[in-house]
C-alpha cells in the first residue's frame, strides 16, 4: 500500500503524457489524411475537422482535468497527513516535556521536605540531649528526675501517672512539644499528604499511611529510648477528644510509637503502662513483642 502511494503521482503524470501523445497523433493523422495537397479552402471541410478535432479534444481535457482533481485530492492528502504526524510528535515531545517539568518539580517539593525534615530532627535529637544530660555528677537528668516520679509506686493508674507527668513539665515538656511538631510536620507537609488542608481529629484518624511516610516516622522512632517513650506513652494521656493532647495520641498511633515501649519499670509489670493497652489503639504498638508478652500473660 505504501508502494502504491509512492508511485501513485509520477504514474498520473505518465498517463497524461501518453494522452498528450497520443492526441497529438491523432491530430496530425487526420491532418494528413485530409490535407495533403494543401489546407483545404472550403469551410465545410475545416467544419468537419473541427468537429472531429473537437470530439478528440473534449475527452482529453475532461481526463486531464479529472486527473489533476485526483493528483490534488492527493496532495492535500499527503500534506494532511505529514500535518498529523508532526502534530503528534509535537504534542508527545510537549507531554515528555510536561512529564520531566512534574518530575523535576516533584523532586524539588522532596529535597525541600526532606531539608526541613531533617532540620527538624536535628533540633529534635538536640532537645533530647539536653534533657538526657546529667546536670551534676550526683543528680541525674530531667528524663530521670521526671522517670523516677512517674514510674514509683505510689501510682496505680495511668491518669495518676500523668498527673504526676504534668508535674515536670519544665523539665520535659519543651522536649514533648518538640517532638510533636516534628511527627505534625511529617504528617501534613509530605509530598500527597490527605492532611495538608486539614489537621483535624477526623482526618487524622482516616488518612492513609504512605510508605514514605512509614519510612520517616520510623527514623524519628529509632531516636527514642524506652524510658522516653514509656514517658511519651503518659504525656499523651487524656480523657476526651477536645484535649490538648488528642492529636498528639493519634499521632503516637499513627507512627506506631510504642513498638519498643517495655512495660516493666526494674523489672517489674508497672499498672500505669499496663492501662496504656486499653488507652492507644493496637496500631500504636505496631509489631511489639512486648505487647504480645504481656497479652499472652493474660493482660487485656
Amino acid at each position: 500500500m505504501d508502494t502504491l502511494r509512492k508511485y501513485a503521482p509520477g504514474t498520473v503524470v505518465l498517463v497524461l503524457v501518453v494522452v498528450l501523445v497520443y492526441f497529438v497523433y491523432k491530430v496530425l493523422s487526420l491532418y494528413f489524411e485530409n490535407f495533403q495537397g494543401g489546407f483545404s479552402t472550403l469551410n465545410a471541410d475545416w467544419g468537419t475537422f473541427g468537429d472531429y478535432v473537437g470530439g478528440v479534444l473534449n475527452p482529453v481535457f475532461g481526463l486531464l482535468s479529472f486527473s489533476g482533481l485526483l493528483l490534488t485530492i492527493y496532495l492535500q492528502g499527503k500534506e494532511l497527513k505529514e500535518a498529523r504526524t508532526q502534530f503528534s510528535r509535537s504534542a508527545d515531545a510537549q507531554e515528555k516535556s510536561e512529564k520531566v517539568l512534574q518530575q523535576q518539580a516533584n523532586t524539588l517539593i522532596r529535597q525541600q521536605f526532606e531539608s526541613t525534615f531533617f532540620s527538624l530532627l536535628a533540633q529534635h535529637n538536640k532537645a533530647l540531649e539536653s534533657i538526657s544530660t546529667k546536670i551534676s555528677e550526683v543528680s541525674a537528668s530531667p528524663v530521670d528526675l521526671a522517670y523516677d516520679h512517674v514510674f514509683d509506686w505510689d501510682k496505680e493508674s495511668l491518669a495518676e501517672a500523668k498527673i504526676a507527668m504534668d508535674t515536670h513539665n519544665e523539665d520535659c515538656g519543651h522536649y514533648f512539644r518538640a517532638l510533636y511538631q516534628l511527627l505534625k510536620f511529617l504528617c501534613v507537609c509530605i509530598p500527597n499528604s490527605a492532611l495538608v488542608s486539614k489537621f483535624d481529629v477526623v482526618t487524622l484518624g482516616s488518612a492513609p499511611l504512605q510508605d514514605s511516610e512509614k519510612m520517616y516516622s520510623n527514623i524519628i522512632r529509632s531516636f527514642l529510648r524506652s524510658d522516653v517513650v514509656q514517658l511519651l506513652a503518659v504525656n499523651c494521656f487524656c480523657e476526651i477528644e477536645t484535649d490538648q493532647y488528642f492529636k498528639y495520641k493519634l499521632l503516637v498511633e499513627r507512627y506506631s510509637l510504642l513498638e519498643h515501649m517495655p512495660f516493666d519499670v526494674q523489672g517489674n509489670k508497672d499498672p500505669a503502662l499496663i492501662q496504656t493497652i486499653g488507652f492507644y489503639s493496637r496500631s500504636a504498638f505496631g509489631s511489639s513483642d512486648y505487647l504480645k508478652k504481656v497479652l499472652a500473660e493474660g493482660v487485656k
